[in-house]
């Protein structure tokens, strides 16, 4: 079985402008990997063709700093973030360096999304929280949500003050369900920045 996950948009009239002139999907696959749970990332053309392999291993999720200058890798088996220096008008990634190790009761890390003021928030898929770390990787806050396995956050509205959270609840007992009943479906809460715009191609 082939999955799909954490698509992006990439290049014009997105949060990540001119990476590819005409623009590219990024996702998330388990395409081509002995396992359903190894998850790697792919960009695929607005017209379709094949696929393309990143080569960044195991990837859960990608996800921008404001300006497309940063791009944040997670990894919930590790578990830890990476970050990345990556320059918006060519799409090349550089400088890959460790942006955080989390653990069990912290949350490993699953989906994620950046805020204009640069902090990127983590779904802690273990925790039953979202995280929020500052640009330097620093723990700044936390949400605690009404879901016990969050698998990723992002930022809408017409504001961009909404943060909506969406949870995994396969493989869940009734007593599971008991303490968390909103798990499996998608939760909306204010947020307290706005977060980065994540916009979609034209003509699709």
């Amino acid at each position: 079985m082939i999955a799909l996950a954490s698509s992006r948009c990439l290049g014009a009239d997105t949060a990540v402008r001119g990476w590819i002139p005409e623009g590219r999907i990024l996702f998330c696959s388990n395409h081509g990997q002995p396992f359903f749970r190894n998850w790697h990332a792919f960009t695929v053309g607005v017209h379709g063709g094949a696929p393309e392999a990143l080569g960044l291993g195991q990837v859960n999720h990608l996800a921008f700093g404001p300006g497309g200058t940063l791009m944040y890798h997670s990894d919930s088996r590790g578990p830890w973030v990476d970050v990345y220096d990556l320059d918006p008008a060519t799409g090349e990634a550089r400088n890959r360096r460790r942006f955080r190790d989390l653990d069990e009761a912290t949350g490993r890390p699953d989906g994620g999304a950046c805020d204009v003021d640069g902090c990127y928030w983590s779904a802690g898929i273990s925790a039953g929280r979202l995280n929020r770390f500052a640009p330097n990787g620093t723990l700044l806050d936390w949400i605690d949500l009404p879901v016990s396995r969050p698998t990723m956050p992002c930022f809408g509205g017409p504001d961009g003050m909404t943060l909506y959270v969406t949870s995994l609840s396969s493989g869940f007992t009734a007593e599971d369900f008991d303490r968390a009943p909103l798990s499996g479906q998608v939760i909306a809460l204010p947020a307290p920045v706005r977060g980065v715009a994540v916009e979609r191609f034209k003509d699709v």
